[in-house]
């Protein structure tokens, strides 16, 4: 009696934190392009201390990004677009600063290049 009264303790935990992750993934992708691109913006404004000027034009890069990925039609040759013309807004140092926050952003979510890929799976030798 106890065994069947921890496995419905453990699937009823189970279930509520399977469906708080369900709601949290889909909050984020109830945000429009627009919402998107403004967190992202104000976030990097206040990390890489942007210029209003640089504040104008990283916002069109990023809503035309965040519009692309809406659609599903944003490819690799579209973020290797995106990186260069983000260079080209940002100085050296903030380069340099945006780079180190990526590096660590996709560690910390366990990916090597960018947020939608897997980690690759390191072979097991013996």
């Amino acid at each position: 009696m106890k065994s069947k009264l921890i496995i419905a303790v453990l699937l009823l935990f189970a279930g509520t934190t399977y469906s708080f992750g369900q709601k949290s993934e889909s909050a984020a992708s109830a945000q429009t392009a627009e919402q998107r691109t403004q967190v992202i913006v104000q976030q990097m404004t206040k990390n890489l201390s942007l210029s209003q000027e640089q504040q104008k034009r990283v916002h069109d890069l990023v809503l035309t990004r965040e519009q692309k990925r809406d659609t599903g039609k944003f490819t690799e040759e579209d973020k290797a677009v995106f990186k260069k013309q983000l260079n080209t807004i940002l100085t050296p140092e903030q380069q340099q600063k945006h780079n180190q926050m990526m590096q660590e952003r996709h560690k910390q979510q366990g990916t090597q290049d960018s947020p939608g890929k897997q980690p690759k799976k390191q072979e097991v030798t013996q």
